[in-house]
């Protein structure tokens, strides 16, 4: 891909603003969260609620999903920029500590992790995975739901750009740099590996 493509898809790429969530996974006592953006709702039936979301496997929050098969999701409050940095500044992998320590959670039908002070917190049970590389794809059936009683807006990625304190958020930034290099080296090689397979 040409230079001036890559600029063209990144100028067009700024309009795109995602809320930002909270993904959290347990396996026996091991707890972990993570901060994403690769979330979406993926069905319109109430009755059989399901979600997409894409966790990249060099975080320790995607081995306890797939050692559990379940995770909660949980979109941030506005007045919760605190919980980016906490759990989105250090890897679980080199913190040997509980992530979610501090935090007020519950458990519900999976046993997930679920942050009670989220807009939404939805407690999910993982239905299929697809591999791209990178990242584990997830179809989550949602088994059970919390929310606050008043309505309030989520944070958005654009949000926690203008807000975050400049030391913060270039020490997030270092990190999502060295995240991009990690994917980037997958997705090739995924890449690879899946044009050898169809040849």
């Amino acid at each position: 891909m040409s230079s001036e493509a890559i600029q063209r898809i990144q100028q067009a790429t700024n309009y795109v603003d995602p809320q930002l969530w909270v993904v959290t996974a347990q396996h026996g006592t091991s707890r972990g969260g993570m901060i994403a953006t690769f979330v979406t709702k993926a069905s319109i039936v109430t009755d059989c609620p399901r979600f997409l979301v894409g966790i990249a496997k060099q975080h320790h929050t995607w081995g306890l999903i797939e050692a559990s098969g379940a995770l909660g999701l949980h979109l941030i409050p506005q007045n919760h920029l605190d919980w980016i940095v906490q759990l989105g500044g250090c890897s679980g992998r080199d913190n040997q500590g509980d992530k979610l320590e501090g935090l007020s959670v519950t458990t519900l039908a999976t046993g997930s992790p679920i942050l009670t002070e989220a807009v939404a917190g939805f407690d999910c049970r993982v239905e299929s995975r697809l591999d791209t590389g990178d990242r584990t794809v997830y179809l989550l059936d949602v088994q059970d739901a919390v929310s606050t009683q008043e309505p309030q807006a989520a944070l958005r990625f654009s949000d926690l750009i203008a807000r975050m304190p400049a030391e913060e958020s270039s020490r997030l930034a270092e990190l999502y740099a060295r995240d991009q290099e990690v994917d980037r080296r997958a997705i090739v090689e995924w890449r690879a590996d899946y044009l050898e397979a169809q040849s």
